[in-house]
């Protein structure tokens, strides 16, 4: 993974991110939340499943620590982390037995610090083809994630109030 910096209305050249980020293995779809804690997927060896979603929280800008986002979230596959601008909910691609298809999109709320056992997005969202790749939009209010059926793929968005379906209340 690369950083590049505006600077007065221009771009610096990308610099590669050090250690622990970037490693020997491939990290994939990084998402930050406001504080500045990194989300990415790697594959990297010591993982709990063959693809798992990493953090690292920023000190004054460092960041020292990596850490496996951990069960319940990483299993045999987790991938392309979106994490809520105030960590308190993560969405992220999965290939599960309770999906609709080859890949869908699963939430995890944070709650006294821990994650809450992932739930699928259900049929509003997932489809019988692959869904990957959500993000957010800069003003919270709409989730847009990709779909692709291995003919053709496409963006699509949902309003982010979908989640309350999925809130233990």
């Amino acid at each position: 993974m690369f950083v590049t910096e505006r600077h007065h209305g221009t771009w610096s050249e990308p610099t590669k991110l050090k250690r622990p980020i970037n490693s020997d293995y491939a990290e994939l779809f990084f998402d930050q939340s406001k504080n500045g804690t990194i989300y990415f997927t790697s594959n990297r060896p010591e993982g709990i499943g063959k693809w798992d979603i990493y953090f690292v929280i920023s000190n004054n800008g460092k960041y020292d620590k990596l850490e496996n986002i951990g069960s319940p979230i990483n299993k045999l596959y987790a991938w392309d982390p979106c994490i809520a601008p105030d960590e308190s909910y993560l969405i992220f691609g999965a290939g599960r037995a309770d999906g609709y298809g080859q890949s869908d999109l699963y939430i995890s709320f944070k709650k006294n610090g821990e994650w809450t056992e992932p739930k699928n997005l259900g049929n509003k969202i997932n489809t019988k083809a692959n869904e990957f790749g959500p993000f957010l939009s800069p003003d919270n209010k709409y989730l847009f994630f990709c779909r692709h059926d291995d003919t053709k793929g496409d963006i699509y968005w949902v309003d982010l109030n979908i989640i309350n379906d999925y809130r233990d209340k």
